[in-house]
């Protein structure tokens, strides 16, 4: 298989990170055409509104596959390689609802929040190896995420989770993040000697 020839090429793989199989399919092909990882970005991600008590099980449990456990056996599939090559930076995407919980947010709070503790110990237990952990941490972006989410059942809730919901759906277009800004951003971080553990994205991040 012919490796990728310079900066402008683009390997696809088509993956579900909630299948073990598809994981370690796609980490074996992507060694295979670039020699060498630098940098990891899991990036996989729903979001998901609804009032804790009207959540189905099964969507709950759904939620926490993708954003979490997918995160985890990817990084997983990652390590052993990364660990061998003597270099890697490990970049997981998660949001300022891994550092406040909001109405309505439980469930993808509990994700993100899970995300932030397994990269915290994450990152202790790799840098002898080389290696380095940033979790970085966006506010609203204009990237159609928010438009996505998964708008779930309110109950009884209608003036706290509903109107949080009201309130997302009248401001889609007003969300200040400019995602080209963020990539930029990421770019510079990925594979820096001193990339920062956490990285506000946005200024409601910041703020």
């Amino acid at each position: 298989v012919k490796p990728l020839q310079g900066a402008g090429e683009c390997l696809k793989l088509r993956l579900d990170v909630t299948q073990p199989g598809q994981v370690q399919a796609a980490v074996a092909a992507a060694y295979e055409r670039l020699g060498a990882i630098d940098v990891l970005v899991n990036n996989a991600g729903q979001g998901f509104i609804t009032s804790v008590g009207d959540a189905p099980e099964a969507e709950m449990r759904a939620l926490f596959e993708l954003n979490f456990f997918g995160m985890v056996a990817v990084t997983r599939a990652f390590l052993p390689r990364l660990r061998a090559q003597g270099h890697g930076h490990i970049v997981n995407i998660s949001s300022i609802a891994g550092l406040i919980g909001r109405v309505g947010s439980a469930y993808y709070a509990a994700t993100k929040y899970a995300m932030e503790g397994f990269s915290e110990s994450l990152a202790a237990e790799v840098k002898d190896f080389g290696l380095r952990v940033t979790i970085a941490e966006p506010a609203g972006f204009r990237t159609g995420f928010t438009a996505a989410t998964v708008r779930g059942e309110v109950g009884s809730y209608q003036q706290t989770v509903g109107a949080r919901l009201d309130s997302i759906a009248a401001n889609l277009d007003k969300v200040r993040g400019d995602p080209a800004g963020a990539a930029k951003l990421l770019v510079a971080v990925g594979g820096a000697p001193d990339a920062p553990l956490r990285l506000p994205l946005g200024k409601g991040a910041v703020e």
